[in-house]
């Protein structure tokens, strides 16, 4: 008696536990920023360092140019080719 006393308060307590971690919200509902990602076949991540969770500073070209490039691509004053290759 005493054994099936314990084994139905063992199920009551597991499903008691069961129930408490289903209602417990997971972290991509309380952050945003904690989704997964999709990878491609190589199991990558490819972001856009355009896009959150990055921020880009002193690229204001950027904007204008639509390419990310570390200088603009008609800027104001002379580039050398082999910087420009950079």
């Amino acid at each position: 008696m005493k054994t099936a006393y314990s084994a139905l308060i063992f199920a009551f307590l597991t499903m008691c536990q069961i129930q408490t971690l289903a209602q417990q919200p997971t972290a991509q509902k309380l952050d945003p920023n904690m989704r997964l990602h999709v990878a491609d076949a190589n199991g990558i991540v490819w972001l856009d360092p355009k896009n959150e969770p990055f921020q880009l500073v002193g690229f204001e070209w950027i904007s204008q140019d639509g390419i990310y490039r570390r200088l603009p691509v008609e800027p104001d004053w002379e580039i050398r080719k082999p910087v420009d290759a950079l």
